[in-house]
């Protein structure tokens, strides 16, 4: 009966990591989901958008799709191994009463529906008729060991003369046959034990594969932004923040002003010391020329016309000395 009872140990462990790779794909998808509606919030103000993100929405209802048939296997796996349990206990059951033996109180698992092979049973359920079973069955090893006792005890009796021969010998065949329905029974166990290992085991590689394409598909990171946008906010950081570059505002860049190259710029010489300019030939994004305000433009023109000014009435004052 250890035996048993460990094999099924082996059952519940592969099923609780079906249970957390749900929950984890589940948590995804939910942040998938999230995502989605934020950004429907956000940009429903043309169809054109809505249309474009239809691809977004397809790709989730794919991921969902796969985890819901996943889920389905699950529930008619689960559903399958219930039912094996509960009938093993009701021929055991029918056994007890042809034996005239009282059934041992325990615990009161629920009945199972023939009419729902997709009813859900948790894995508690599963274990509670599963040791019920088991329970039944130990009962039985206990009864056919007694039976035994009893008929080695007619032998002796029946060495002294009595004629119960063939009282002993339908004893017997009667211990014969329910060591053969135990036996029987526990074969049945190892059997739905088995079957229910590789069924599970084939659903554990499948939910694998399907969480290993989505984390390749969707991986979720904090950008620099929304730590340093946190911070500045003062927010705490509550529950999981990897849709957090998501929901953020969005940050605005606005472009350089571009001016026209003057000088050395224009002639195709670089001045010693000045930035090295970029192979395609625009200037490079140094703070020298990010941006130069008008008045500063203003000023070098107004420069330029006094200079010219200047020059002109040299040269009249070199006419009026001839």
């Amino acid at each position: 009966m250890f035996r048993l009872k460990n094999d099924f140990e082996n059952v519940k462990n592969i099923v609780d990591k079906i249970a957390g790779i749900k929950t984890a794909i589940k948590k995804k998808l939910g942040e998938l989901k999230e995502i989605h509606a934020d950004l429907i919030k956000t940009n429903d103000s043309k169809k054109i958008f809505l249309i474009c993100l239809e691809s977004f929405h397809f790709q989730y209802k794919a991921m969902n799709f796969e985890l819901d048939n996943l889920q389905r296997n699950f529930l008619l796996i689960t559903n399958r191994a219930f039912c094996d349990y509960s009938s093993l206990y009701g021929l055991l059951q029918k056994m007890f009463d042809d034996y005239k033996i009282d059934i041992p109180t325990a615990s009161v698992h629920p009945v199972y529906n023939d009419l729902d092979p997709y009813c859900e049973y948790k894995i508690e359920d599963i274990n509670l008729v599963h040791d019920n079973a088991v329970e039944l069955i130990t009962c039985l090893i206990c009864k056919l060991r007694e039976s035994e006792i009893t008929v080695n005890k007619y032998k002796v009796k029946s060495k002294s003369g009595i004629r119960i021969a063939n009282f002993i010998n339908t004893l017997e065949y009667d211990n014969n046959i329910l060591r053969d329905q135990i036996e029987l029974y526990v074969n049945y166990c190892d059997f739905f034990q088995s079957t229910q290992n590789k069924y599970f085991n084939k659903l554990l590689e499948k939910i694998k594969a399907l969480q290993d394409d989505i984390d390749e598909d969707i991986q979720f990171h904090e950008t620099q932004l929304d730590i340093d946008e946190d911070e500045a906010n003062g927010d705490e950081a509550n529950g999981d923040q990897t849709v957090s570059q998501w929901t953020a505002n969005p940050l605005i860049i606005t472009h350089p002003v571009h001016y026209e190259a003057s000088g050395s710029e224009a002639s195709g010489s670089e001045p010693s010391g000045s930035e090295p300019k970029d192979p395609s030939g625009a200037n490079p994004l140094t703070d020298m020329n990010w941006g130069i305000a008008f008045e500063d433009l203003g000023k070098e023109d107004e420069d330029e016309e006094s200079e010219s000014k200047s020059s002109i009435n040299k040269k009249k004052n070199k006419k009026n000395k001839k």
